[in-house]
């Protein structure tokens, strides 16, 4: 399964851990049917991309 992220992740141009973390949403948010559900799951995906976004532009700047 390591495998087959790693190829996933790198095939979209985000890291694993980002990828990992939008996968396991599946265990937090198993029913759209409960009302909010859909707007957590939203705020929650934004939220891991958000912090991929900090990570990846705080790497960039210790580059430099």
């Amino acid at each position: 399964m390591a495998a087959l992220i790693a190829r996933a992740a790198d095939r979209n141009e985000i890291g694993r851990k980002t990828l990992q973390s939008l996968l396991a949403l599946e265990d937090e948010f198993p029913d759209f049917t409960v009302p909010g559900e859909r707007t957590k799951f939203g705020r929650r995906v934004t939220q891991i991309l958000d912090a991929a976004a900090n990570e990846d532009l705080k790497a960039k700047e210790a580059k430099r």
